[in-house]
């Protein structure tokens, strides 16, 4: 994890090289998201397919996504999480908190895009938020970002004597400085070489963009100097039990508000802000002549 000479190192300002890999990362996302947006919600992206995109970059350039991929998750699981507590729709479709980028509710408002999470980021209240999530049925996405890092595998490695990954993958965008290929290097040179990319416990070293470093900025942290070594990831946190009593009550109150109609906020021991259709008989009102009454329904729960 960073030291005082890294944290130093974190905070200048980042380099014009370093800032430009941040924007392709970024670019790489909302291609990802607009390639495997999916056009049919009951059919899920294939495998091969998602392969497909990852094979296409090095090994540092996929954890330059997992790093947006986590940036994104801090700045959204916020609104994921409060509404997961509090929205009588998604109560009624039990949907846990968002403690870690696999989520897959939160790799679905992932996939809305770059422009809608900075919405969400920048939402302050309850309907801004709700209005830039335009479904009743949570998004939920076990096949995104998340699943295609995790299969980003890299084919036909091998350590060199110095025990240095050799990548046969060449870049997408050849770099002239050799900080992330580096960065990447040391972050994983005791991993498996079938999981070195996005691999959970590397959170702690996504959250400062590590791959994103020009070299002079990683020599001058002195990082590289020794072996990275994390003991406890306090970083990733796994998601809660089903049977958790207080989750339970929670859903199974909000589905009975559900099932009568009710939609909106709701906390307990505060159903105010719960909002039901507009009665039958106040419908009539609107409505033109002739058009046959109906018997009235209460709205009461």
């Amino acid at each position: 994890m960073p030291n005082a000479n890294s944290s130093k190192a974190c905070s200048a300002v980042p380099t014009q090289g370093e800032t430009a890999r941040i924007k392709r990362a970024l670019y790489r996302f909302e291609i990802f998201c607009n390639v495997f947006r999916r056009t049919r919600p009951r059919v899920p992206v294939p495998d091969e397919y998602l392969d497909h995109f990852c094979c296409r970059f090095s090994p540092w350039e996929n954890e330059q996504m997992g790093c947006i991929q986590d940036f994104l998750f801090r700045l959204v699981s916020p609104v994921v999480n409060e509404l997961a507590a509090h929205d009588v729709a998604w109560g009624e479709f039990r949907v846990e908190p968002a403690l870690n980028p696999s989520s897959i509710t939160l790799q679905g408002v992932l996939s809305l895009g770059l422009e809608n999470l900075y919405g969400l980021g920048n939402a302050e209240t309850y309907a801004q938020k709700l209005a830039l999530l335009p479904f009743e049925h949570p998004p939920v996405r076990p096949d995104f970002l998340y699943r295609a890092l995790g299969r980003a595998r890299l084919r036909n490695e091998s350590k060199g004597e110095d025990n240095k990954f050799i990548s046969s993958q060449r870049p997408f965008f050849t770099d002239p400085d050799s900080g992330p290929s580096d960065a990447w290097n040391w972050g994983y040179q005791r991993g498996s070489e079938l999981d070195i990319v996005n691999h959970p416990d590397r959170m702690g070293l996504r959250r400062w963009a590590y791959v994103m470093w020009d070299l002079v900025r990683l020599n001058n942290s002195h990082i590289l100097r020794f072996p990275w070594q994390d003991n406890q990831n306090l970083l990733w946190q796994d998601s809660p039990s089903l049977v958790d009593e207080q989750w339970q009550e929670s859903w199974t109150r909000r589905s009975e508000i559900y099932g009568r109609g009710g939609r909106g906020w709701w906390t307990s021991g505060d159903e105010s802000q719960i909002v039901f259709p507009v009665s039958p008989r106040k419908r009539l009102r609107h409505q033109a002549p002739g058009v046959k009454k109906r018997p009235f329904v209460s709205r009461s729960i």
